[in-house]
C-alpha cells in the first residue's frame, strides 16, 4: 500500500476493507470504523461508503474508485464491495 509496489492493488484494496481502525499498531486509522456493525442499516451503508472511499483514496494511491456496493446477508453481515480500476 502506498504505493510501495508491496502487492496487487485489488488485493492491498481487499484487505484494507478486511482491517478495522485500531487493529495496525502503528496506522491506527488503517481499516473499517467498527462501529458500522452496530449501526442502523442505512447509516451502516453511508458510513462504509464514506469509510471505504477514504481508506482507499488514503492508502492505495494505485486505483481508482468508481463506486461502492454495500450489501447485507440475510443474517445482516455487512459486505463492502468496491468498483475499482487500476491506474497503469
Amino acid at each position: 500500500m502506498k504505493s510501495s509496489g508491496n502487492g496487487k492493488p485489488e488485493q492491498c484494496v481487499s484487505n484494507l476493507l478486511k482491517l478495522f481502525q485500531f487493529e495496525v499498531p502503528f496506522a491506527r486509522l488503517k481499516g473499517m470504523d467498527p462501529t458500522i456493525i452496530d449501526a442502523p442499516e442505512s447509516e451502516a451503508i453511508t458510513k462504509a461508503k464514506n469509510h471505504a472511499a477514504w481508506l482507499i483514496a488514503n492508502y492505495e494511491p494505485r486505483v481508482t474508485l468508481n463506486d461502492i456496493n454495500v450489501t447485507f446477508d440475510e443474517n445482516g453481515k455487512i459486505s463492502v464491495n468496491p468498483d475499482i480500476t487500476v491506474n497503469e
